[in-house]
């Protein structure tokens, strides 16, 4: 909850928080209007409603003690389809942290997340935050022995060279020999 810092005054006299007034509020948790009610307590009676803005946090601002982060990405290993792996991204409020919600407080685009390579993560921050932050994580090669390879049939001698073609398979894709892979055949 946001409690906003009042000066309040008796004329040229600054009042004393907590002796001469309190300070509630209500709707103080998100961005919006909130509502605070000043009671005036020692010398002074009543009370003062008063409104205030909740503007979104600026994920780029910083050295205010506020900060917007996200995990580094480990190495994804190259899969044929899109790439996209989870996040974890934060909100640090001096020791209060947040785990922010893709959806509530973010969206996402993943950009070049098929291939081997460098893909680039956009988040474009909303409701109690605004801006936008970019990250990179490595699309790796996949290791061979998480290949499925379909067996070779026997061929029947011919006297001419022979090249089975090959069925090779990343889950349910079916790799692209000259694409995914080269083939050398030897006492074939």
């Amino acid at each position: 909850p946001i409690i906003p810092t009042l000066t309040v005054k008796d004329g040229d006299k600054t009042l004393v928080f907590e002796k001469d007034y309190i300070v509630t509020c209500t709707k103080n948790v998100h961005v919006g209007t909130a509502d605070a009610k000043i009671t005036f307590i020692g010398n002074y009676i009543g009370n003062k409603d008063i409104k205030f803005a909740i503007v979104p946090k600026d994920v780029n601002e910083t050295g205010d003690g506020r900060e917007v982060s996200i995990t580094s990405i480990p190495d994804q290993e190259y899969t044929g389809k899109n790439v996209m792996p989870a996040l974890d991204v934060v909100y640090r409020d001096g020791d209060y942290v947040t785990v922010l919600k893709q959806g509530t407080d973010y969206n996402v685009t993943y950009s070049d997340n098929i291939v081997r390579g460098t893909a680039s993560v956009v988040l474009e921050f909303i409701g109690d935050f605004k801006g936008t932050k970019t990250t990179t994580f490595q699309i790796v090669p996949k290791k061979v022995e998480n290949l499925t390879f379909e067996p070779i049939e026997n061929v029947v001698y011919t006297g001419v060279e022979q090249t089975p073609a090959l069925v090779i398979k990343n889950g349910d894709i079916i790799l692209e020999e000259g694409k995914d892979y080269v083939v050398s055949y030897t006492n074939n």
